[in-house]
């Protein structure tokens, strides 16, 4: 009987061990995914935009970026990218400079280029990236067929 005894009593004892090492598995796993939400919570949603003054012949052109998000975006990089029109596919950019091209824009007029990389971007602002002066017909077919498309490389 003694046997029996101690034998349950053994049982019991590794059961409670073998509950309490679930117990702290279940809780390192919900704090990761805690901490997890809580990065993502306040990460930045970074947007590019377009204007263009209307009713003029001849106007800036201008790209900025937006932060939707709620925390502040780091902006290290721009990845920059150009098509013809509406139905090519997009060709990647080396520089602000080929897009200045692109744009037709002359060596002696070039596009304006306001960001610095490692800027911060603050939640809920905008910040002009790029202007050019260009044709009223030109910037517009540029806004209504997203002809430049910016990607950010942020943290």
């Amino acid at each position: 009987m003694g046997e029996t005894q101690n034998k349950g009593a053994h049982i019991t004892s590794w059961m409670a061990v073998l509950i309490a090492a679930i117990s702290v598995i279940v809780s390192v796993i919900s704090i990761n995914q805690s901490q997890e939400h809580n990065r993502n919570s306040v990460r930045p949603l970074l947007d590019q935009g377009y204007s263009y003054p209307s009713s003029v012949k001849e106007g800036f052109f201008k790209l900025s970026a937006t932060n939707n998000g709620i925390g502040p975006g780091i902006v290290k990089d721009f990845n920059i990218f150009w098509r013809e029109n509406k139905s090519a596919e997009y060709e990647e950019l080396n520089h602000w400079n080929d897009l200045s091209v692109k744009l037709g824009l002359e060596p002696s007029q070039p596009g304006f280029i306001y960001w610095i990389p490692g800027n911060v971007l603050r939640p809920n602002n905008s910040y002009e990236i790029y202007s050019a002066l260009l044709r009223a017909d030109f910037a517009n077919r540029i806004i209504d067929e997203q002809l430049v498309q910016i990607e950010f490389v942020y943290e």
